[in-house]
């Protein structure tokens, strides 16, 4: 399938990603996720059977396989976010964004602004994590965009000096067909 950005000649292919997403106790990231990667612009989705089982990892009960460091967007302090966060009610917007249909034509959700953590660089072979990343995401496929300036941090962020915050948890995505037994963990895009 060709890439849904207008002047990107790439195409999409399955890859394994890893999603880091926010439950009750804070950040997790889960590993091995099957999602459609543009080859040229590394634009991804999910598909919705994707999304759908990554929902079954918050409140879940099951344990993670490691950690991984967490790092704070440098832009963006914990206090900061809060305050947006609480005046918001968890939008990074000001509630005055005009409503974004999702770009995929099959998906019916829009798109939220929203302070998220992100998975990205890779720092010795370790994930890199970084909390209240301000973007856009679908409400339904998960589908995100960043804009430019922000990609540009996240990309100069392994080699700035900076310590991390703290730890995450990190979970395979295979275990969230433990947690739901009766059905065939199914791959993006089959």
């Amino acid at each position: 399938m060709k890439c849904n950005f207008k002047d990107c000649p790439g195409s999409y292919e399955e890859k394994l990603i890893a999603r880091a997403s926010h439950d009750p106790g804070g950040v997790i990231i889960i590993d091995h996720v099957p999602a459609m990667v543009c080859r040229i612009c590394g634009d991804s989705f999910f598909t919705a059977d994707t999304a759908q089982r990554l929902d079954c990892f918050r409140d879940s009960q099951m344990k993670p396989v490691s950690s991984v460091p967490l790092y704070e967007y440098p832009l963006w302090s914990a206090k900061q976010s809060n305050a947006l966060k609480s005046r918001t009610n968890g939008h990074a917007g000001n509630g005055e964004m005009p409503v974004i249909k999702c770009r995929f034509s099959w998906c019916p959700g829009y798109y939220e602004e929203k302070l998220r953590a992100h998975t990205g660089s890779q720092r010795d072979g370790q994930l890199l994590v970084v909390n209240n990343v301000p973007q856009l995401s679908c409400n339904f496929c998960a589908d995100t965009l960043l804009d430019t300036r922000t990609l540009y941090l996240l990309e100069a962020l392994p080699d700035s000096g900076i310590a991390p915050i703290g730890t995450a948890p990190l979970y395979e995505f295979a275990q969230g067909a433990e947690m739901q037994p009766d059905k065939e963990l199914v791959e993006a895009g089959k």
